[in-house]
């Protein structure tokens, strides 16, 4: 299984979440994204708790960039690379994450109704209690993901997926329990 950084609010429930100001308003990304001539660079930034739904984040470099709680449903993050990035508790319903890169993510909490994740990159992204119900994931890895509580009902190509090493839970005596039914014990115990 592949080895996870730390996600920024691992196991911390979305209201215990004191979001600080970010960096950028709306406005000033829309300024930014009207001006640019490439994919914005927004490596880092601190965008939560903002409105940025419906815009149009293509190929845009979102590194480590801190999501948590923002609005990002319809946005169109096809191709972004969001490697490492926080959206904890996001809406991002009907967004477009198509060939994303998503690695090592944190998701957890966030609504991805029906979202498309096809052919996105999320090996060992945290995406426990997330709702991925009529979400397309056809073609996404998900090799190490953290699935535990999360919502896949009506997912759609599930089958094309890459499940491999996907956690969907943990048991009581400290066994992490794989997607293919295969458990492993947890080192700590």
């Amino acid at each position: 299984m592949p080895h996870h950084r730390e996600w920024k609010y691992w196991n911390t429930k979305p209201e215990e979440v004191t979001l600080p100001e970010p960096d950028l308003t709306r406005k000033e990304l829309v300024r930014l994204i009207a001006t640019s001539t490439q994919p914005l660079n927004l490596t880092g930034v601190n965008l939560a708790g903002i409105d940025l739904s419906h815009l149009d984040l293509s190929k845009c470099k979102l590194i480590y960039a801190d999501l948590t709680r923002a609005n990002l449903g319809g946005t169109n993050l096809e191709g972004a690379d969001l490697t490492g990035a926080c959206l904890m508790d996001c809406q991002m319903d009907s967004a477009n994450l198509k060939g994303a890169n998503l690695q090592s993510a944190d998701l957890c909490y966030t609504d991805l109704l029906e979202a498309s994740l096809e052919d996105a990159n999320l090996e060992g992204a945290n995406l426990s209690q997330a709702d991925l119900t009529a979400t397309h994931i056809g073609g996404a890895n998900l090799e190490g993901a953290n699935l535990e509580g999360a919502h896949l009902s009506k997912a759609r190509g599930i089958e094309k997926a890459n499940l491999k090493s996907c956690i969907v839970d943990f048991d009581r005596d400290g066994y992490t329990v794989f997607w293919d039914g295969t458990t492993e014990k947890h080192p700590a115990y």
